[in-house]
């Protein structure tokens, strides 16, 4: 749906029942389901080994933000709700109620309904945003693809199949890949 009045596209996100997924991308408001068993355990795998030594270890890395599904509204027209995002505290001090500075790191666990929407929409839509990492984590294929930012473009600069992998922005953190799948 792309209606022309900003509050008309809004009043319809809101109206999306809770059930689904809805963004507004490009000025369209996009709704899909809600992601499968598969997918929310990837997402809590990445809220814990990714989030959790960022945010909450007192001898982790520290210096991100790292949140799962954030509501991020960077225009009139715009919010979008990576499955991860994460921001680095120098860019961002706190966390505000809504965020409308666009994440530094965003990962979008692929599954067979929402692969080409991810790879075909919304990465695009990161790169024109300047979202520097991009992470897609494929279920079915069990592996990790990380992007990084290279002029207008996504570059990939590595893929892990293995059971542990350093990965950038977070090479200071090891990777349990293993623990991921189901």
């Amino acid at each position: 749906m792309c209606p022309d009045d900003a509050v008309d596209l809004w009043s319809l996100l809101e109206a999306v029942p809770p059930q689904y997924r809805a963004e507004i991308i490009e000025g369209t408001l996009h709704v899909n389901p809600a992601p499968g068993v598969e997918h929310q355990h990837v997402n809590d795998a990445l809220t814990v080994f990714v989030g959790g030594p960022h945010m909450f270890d007192p001898n982790g890395p520290k210096g991100w933000w790292i949140l799962s599904t954030p509501g991020v509204r960077v225009q009139v027209k715009e919010e979008f709700a990576p499955d991860h995002a994460g921001w680095r505290k120098s860019k961002l001090p706190f966390l505000p109620s809504i965020i409308t500075t666009a994440p530094d790191w965003v990962c979008e666990v692929l599954s067979p309904g929402n692969a080409k929407y991810d790879r075909e929409l919304k990465m695009p839509f990161y790169a024109r945003l300047g979202i520097e990492w991009a992470w897609l984590i494929d279920t079915q294929k069990r592996d990790i693809e990380v992007y990084e930012l290279r002029g207008d473009r996504y570059e990939r600069v590595a893929v892990t199949l293995g059971s542990e992998a350093r990965l950038p922005p977070f090479e200071g953190i090891v990777l349990p890949v293993d623990r991921f799948w189901l």
